[in-house]
């Protein structure tokens, strides 16, 4: 069981560095909402799409929502 759960969470071992991975995913969403906001050509715009997307599955899947308080902090 615990090898199921270390392959799910890959900074289960330190909360700081997943913090830290967590802040980073979350800045790169937010780069990439700001840059489509601004408008551009349509490649662009589904390039910016593209990659805001893999992003946010990977904040998803590092387990970010539980750091949804530090992340509103840092975002101040």
């Amino acid at each position: 069981m615990s090898l199921v759960l270390a392959t799910q969470t890959p900074f289960a071992a330190d909360p700081d560095k997943a913090l830290q991975r967590c802040v980073y995913l979350s800045e790169k969403i937010e780069h990439y909402t700001r840059l489509r906001r601004k408008g551009g050509s349509n490649a662009r715009m589904a390039s910016w799409r593209k990659s805001r997307t893999r992003y946010e599955e990977e904040f998803q899947a590092a387990g970010c929502r539980k750091f949804s308080r530090q992340l509103r902090r840092k975002n101040r």
